[in-house]
């Protein structure tokens, strides 16, 4: 039965319900909110997932609405990107600031605070989160790069270019026999 497959679990998880404003951007900051955030671009592969601590937002010139739109891509996001361990302990990236657009917000992570030693660490669900967006993304790019050049890839593809030569051949050679 499909709905007890690996794809119906997976559909399911990505579908849970979640916090009314984890997908919120929103358009003025009174603190600093944390950010998984997607960077790269777009035609030429896939790109990453950061996290990302965004200090200060301006909106775009006459916007009122209170939230930005993911579209938008001339409102500015003021962040610090942060390394994150396999633990979930972040720190800042590098200092200074990188410009971003709501185009880039993904949705918003949960930074917790001071863990052991005074170290910074994420919050479960967003660790979690980071996880399985970073996994997505990296079977997407096992699946949309090309095969591996092997000796047997290569007779293969030699031996389909001989068998589609021949059938070319073949249908020529019907052909001229019809006429």
């Amino acid at each position: 039965v499909a709905s007890e497959g690996c794809d119906y679990r997976f559909l399911k998880e990505i579908f849970e319900p979640v916090h009314d404003d984890i997908n919120l951007l929103p358009a003025y900051l009174a603190e600093s909110l944390g950010a998984l955030v997607l960077l790269g671009d777009p035609s030429s592969g896939v790109g990453r997932i950061e996290v990302a601590l965004i200090h200060y937002i301006i909106p775009k010139e006459g916007w009122l609405a209170p939230f930005l739109h993911r579209t938008d891509k001339s409102s500015e996001l003021h962040a610090q990107l942060l390394d994150v361990d396999d633990h979930g302990r972040w720190g800042v990236q590098r200092k200074g600031t990188v410009l971003l657009c709501p185009c880039h917000f993904v949705c918003r992570a949960g930074l917790g605070e001071s863990g052991a030693r005074g170290r910074h660490l994420l919050d479960l669900e967003t660790l979690e989160r980071l996880r399985r967006m970073q996994g997505y993304l990296e079977e997407l790019r096992r699946r949309s790069m090309p095969p591996q050049a092997s000796p047997c890839n290569k007779q293969e593809s030699r031996r389909d270019r001989r068998q589609t030569k021949d059938r070319s051949r073949q249908q020529r050679q019907r052909l001229e026999q019809v006429r």
